[in-house]
Parts: structure tokens; sequence; C-alpha cells
């Protein structure tokens, strides 16, 4: 999926680069719609080996002033191909790219005004025999390094998306992936090798569909406020809500987390401080690290609760479960932590989907009480061939558990239902 939205973003990108290089022609020549658009059908060809189509390309003189602007209406790359749900392999019903030509010329300072992009859709397929609609884009030959630094200060006042659709199709792996209605807001500046940033998106509907299994939610709002130092260090806060996340049929409850980060891109490792889940009155507060190794994605986690109100907890669980873990006292307060966790996550054998799951100590205490109530530990790892239906399941190396004075050892390998 990380890669499906990179290329997406790359996809809608290269679009608006054909359209800066229309400004740039439009600069020094005094263009009318139609000159304008018959100048840009022009260049494309020199970077996509595909059909373009647009409709119509203009100046912005009023929409955009004082800055120099470029409106498109309707412009699409065509590449059919077999099997894929459409002939359109990205399109934008409405574009406009503002820029501030004063501090271009006399500042050195390229500041984006505005890049709006109104009902967008990139619709990326792979066929099965694992060709894909993408080859569209024409090598460049390098640029001399010669020339020097790129020393210009770049600004970024506003990049929007709205509405904008995502749809990626699969046929080897037999799995697609779909987001509808992102509305996106990007801030920025870039100079010495330093990224300041600030994104606000908004995802109405996401799926994902396979043979193995489907997905799908929807009204998730995320966001960034942070840096890239020297293009190694990533520092900031990423945040995320949703306001109606259904874990039970009777509840509809709002979530929100708070993720301050530090990771490096050189050592491929970082680190995480005082992250925040809420949920109505529960708070759950963690703090770990995460690296790459061995090309395993791993993080290492501990976790603490707030005193929770064990009736808000039990409304989560159907009531005979409640008895029989011995959870009836509905006017205690219980705290949870989970200590020396973790998960591992190996993206190199897609589509075979592998996850390891561990943790030494998770307890759930009655506040006022020493000893945990409930206190387990585990061992498990996941496999799961999104290809297909697989019966390989989960294997449990180890699990320990003790409720009250009793204890179980097990080790099973479960299936994907959870039964033995």
């Amino acid at each position: 999926m990380k890669k499906a939205l990179k290329i997406a973003g790359i996809t809608l990108a290269s679009l608006v680069g054909i359209v800066i290089v229309a400004e740039l022609i439009f600069v020094n020549t005094v263009a009318s719609p139609q000159r304008l658009t018959r100048l840009l059908k022009q260049i494309a060809p020199q970077y996509i080996n595909c059909n373009l189509e647009l409709e119509k390309a203009s100046m912005s003189l009023f929409k955009t002033f004082p800055n120099f602007g470029v409106d498109i209406e309707h412009v699409a790359l065509i590449n059919p191909m077999e099997g894929s749900p459409s002939d359109t392999l990205a399109s934008i019903d409405q574009l406009t790219v503002a820029v501030d030509i004063k501090k271009l010329l006399k500042e050195k300072e390229i500041e984006l005004k505005e890049c709006s992009l109104e009902n967008a859709l990139v619709n990326i397929f792979i066929d099965p025999e694992g060709k894909s609609n993408l080859n569209v884009f024409k090598a460049q030959e390098k640029a001399d390094s010669s020339a020097g630094n790129f020393d210009y200060l770049v600004n970024i006042e506003q990049i929007k998306l709205k509405n904008t659709r995502l749809k990626f199709t699969d046929r080897p792996s037999h799995f697609s992936i779909q987001f509808e209605g992102i509305d996106m807001d990007l801030n920025g500046a870039f100079q010495n090798n330093d990224i300041q940033a600030e994104l606000k998106l908004k995802v109405g509907y996401f799926s994902l569909l396979n043979y193995a299994t489907s997905f799908a939610m929807g009204n998730i709002s995320l966001g960034f406020v942070g840096s890239i130092k020297q293009f190694d260090k990533i520092e900031g806060q990423l945040t995320g809500y949703k306001p109606d996340l259904q874990l039970v049929p009777s509840k509809i409850d709002p979530v929100s987390v708070t993720f301050p980060f530090e990771f490096s891109l050189k050592t491929l490792s970082g680190h995480y401080e005082k992250a925040v889940a809420k949920m109505n009155d529960f708070r759950f507060y963690v703090n770990g690290n995460a690296k790459v190794k061995n090309g395993n994605i791993i993080f290492g986690f501990v976790v603490k609760s707030n005193e929770m109100a064990l009736k808000s907890l039990l409304a989560y669980l159907p009531e005979d479960k409640g008895k029989k873990l011995g959870l009836n006292k509905k006017k205690d307060k219980v705290k949870l932590t989970v200590d020396n966790a973790g998960v591992t996550i190996n993206p190199t054998r897609v589509p075979i989907l592998q996850l390891g799951f561990r943790a030494d100590d998770v307890a759930l205490t009655v506040v006022g009480h020493h000893t945990p109530h409930i206190k387990l530990g585990f061992d498990a790892q996941l496999t799961q061939d999104l290809r297909k239906v697989s019966k390989e399941g989960m294997k449990v190396n180890k699990m320990e558990v003790k409720l009250n004075n009793s204890s179980l050892d097990l080790k099973r390998i479960l299936d994907r239902h959870g039964e033995d």
C-alpha cells in the first residue's frame, strides 16, 4: 500500500509538472487559452508516451492575482490495458497552479502560492503477467552535476487535494486497494536540505479486498507537523482521529491518536515518547522504539493506561465473558500495563504477510490491589498469503495466562478464525 501511495503521488506530481512547464513558457509568451492549450499538448510528448486529454488551459489573472497562475480544465493520461477497471491512468477535473514571479526572479525564491487539484483520479493496474499501466513516462537525461547546488528557497503556501480517488489493482497478488474522498492541505518550506512541513489529510473511505480477507473503514483524519533535517532526521508529530469507531454493534466511539517521534533515514531507527491514544474516558500512553533490521520492521514498546472504570470496560465484552473472568464488580477501577512488548513485520515476502507479536507482561490490575487480576505473556506469529484463503493461521509459540490464583500454559496453532 505504501508503494501504491508513493506511485500515486509521483503520477499526480508529473501532471502538475507538465503544467508548471507551461507556466514558464507563458512568462515569455502572451498566449490565449487556445494557444496555451496547444503549447501544452506540444510539450507533453517530451515527457509521456501515452495519450493526453486536455480540455482547456488558461492564464488565471484574477483568480490568483497578484500571482502568476494557470488554470487547467480536465487533464488526463489515457493508457488502456486489458482487464483494467479504467483506461484512465490519472485525471484531474480542475487544476490551478500559481507562483510568485517577483520572488522567483528577484529573490531566488520559488513560492508556490497555490496548487489545487479537484476531483483527481489515479488508477494503477498490474495485469496477471506483471505488466503495469505506469510505463508512460519517458526517461530523462541526468542533470549535469557540475551545474552547482540548488540554492533556491522553496516555500509551499498551499497544496490542496479535494475529492481525490486512488485505485490500485494487483492481479498477480489478487488484491485491490481503494481510497475515496481524499482531501489534503499541505504547507512547507525547503532550504539547505532541510524541509519543514504541515499536512492535514482526510479520507472518506478506504477498502482492501483479496481472497483471504476484506477490510473497509471510512471517515479518517490524519495530520503531521514536523521537519526532515539534512534528508536524514525526521522529527515531528503524527495525529489521527476517527469520530465513529464501532468495536461492538451497540457502541460508536470517537478515537484520537497523538504520536510524537524521531526517526533517522540513515540508521533506519528511531523512537517515540509520550504517544497517547484516547477513546472516551480511556487513555493509553505509549513509549517505544522502531528499527529496520534484516528486512524486518521491528517495533518495541511499553503501554500504561489511566484508571478506567470497570463498568465502562465491561461494555465492550459479552456479559458472560466478564463473569468468566471474574470481572463483575462494576464499581471497581482497573489499570492496564504492557511491558517489553513488540511487533515484527516482514514486508519482503509480500503478498505473503508475516507478523510477529510478543509481550512479556500484560497485566490488568484492580486499583488498590497489589496483585494483577489478570496477567499474561505471549509470543505468536501470524502468516497469511494475501493471494488466497490460507489455513496457516497463527502459531502460538508461548502463552502464559494467570487469572487470580489459576494459571495456564499454552502452545497451539490457531486457524484464521481463532479455533484450534
